[in-house]
């Protein structure tokens, strides 16, 4: 596994959301026989997927020319953990892009699409193995407690699949004391605690953060839970939003970087939230509802049989 920091790993996550979305969308093209289209978003996807790959490169090029020369250059002579053959099919969907988009040529062959897409669904693979993720836990470590000072963090131990008739379990700790392998001290505690009261199907059970924070739980973040596969669209949704978007799966989670100094404020911004009009297509409305009856909003950070997708950053919008 290679290293990277931080700002890199969002990075990679980030392309490879993209890369994947290119990815689904030229495999409906291929399904319509549309095989021209289709290696069109097959060099999309190759493109950020080569992205994800140099996630350590610093430069901000929007040139595609310049991401292609410096995949060629890292990965064209093989003997990494990427084969050479990558680059030289990154190159050759670049070609056939463009004789699509600017001559109107293109495959008409089904095998020949087929077999370009299956490399590059490899390539996404390999990278997706080789790229170390932004989880939870380092979040909270590099970035939350950083920024919002918070006296003390909230967790809770529950099954997603129900947010009121299963037991749950809630811990507070001195924000102080949190680590990065605090994250599994706690959910060991809660797993344990389930065990204890003998909760039916324990293996569901999972660990989440609270947006409440502070020994007096006198602040707040805004948290969403959003329900689309389409990262693109999202980011336009969001784009007005300050805060960080972490994929969970089946959607996305979205923290607010504004710090609410008061419950009836954060009630009063979760509504609104509820309300917008950009958002009422994409927001999961039981959890905002569940979480105005609570008093705060969980997010899963850790899996489960039932949630085996460990959420992870892919944007930071601040």
């Amino acid at each position: 596994m290679r290293r990277l920091d931080s700002k890199a790993k969002v990075r990679a996550a980030n392309a490879l959301a993209i890369a994947s979305a290119h990815l689904r969308a030229s495999s409906v093209l291929v399904r319509g026989r549309q095989f021209d289209a289709a290696i069109s978003r097959l060099y999309y996807a190759a493109y950020f997927g080569a992205q994800a790959a140099l996630a350590d490169n610093a430069s901000r090029s929007k040139r595609h020319g310049f991401w292609i020369g410096e995949f060629h250059k890292r990965f064209g002579r093989g003997g990494t953990w990427l084969a050479r053959k990558y680059p030289r099919l990154l190159s050759e969907l670049f070609q056939l892009r463009d004789d699509y988009d600017y001559s109107g040529a293109g495959p008409s062959d089904g095998r020949f699409t087929q077999r370009r897409y299956k490399a590059v669904y490899q390539l996404l693979k390999v990278i997706e193995v080789n790229t170390p993720l932004l989880h939870y836990a380092e979040f909270f470590e590099g970035t939350l407690l950083p920024t919002f000072a918070p006296n003390a963090l909230e967790f809770d131990y529950y099954c997603p699949r129900s947010y009121f008739h299963k037991e749950r379990m809630q811990l507070q700790m001195q924000a102080a004391d949190f680590v990065a392998t605090t994250v599994e001290r706690v959910r060991i505690i809660g797993r344990n605690a389930m065990r204890s009261a003998s909760a039916s199907r324990q293996g569901d059970y999972v660990l989440g953060w609270n947006s409440r924070l502070g020994q007096d739980a006198d602040k707040f973040l805004i948290f969403l839970d959003l329900d689309t596969d389409d990262l693109t669209k999202l980011k336009q949704i969001l784009a007005g939003r300050k805060g960080w978007l972490f994929a969970s799966g089946d959607g996305f989670h979205f923290v607010g970087r504004e710090l609410l100094a008061s419950d009836r404020m954060w009630r009063h911004r979760l509504s609104q939230a509820r309300r917008a009009k950009d958002l009422k297509k994409v927001i999961d409305d039981r959890h905002i509802e569940f979480s105005l009856r609570r008093g705060y909003s969980t997010l899963r950070m850790t899996t489960s049989k039932f949630k085996p997708f460990a959420p992870f950053m892919c944007w930071d919008n601040t």
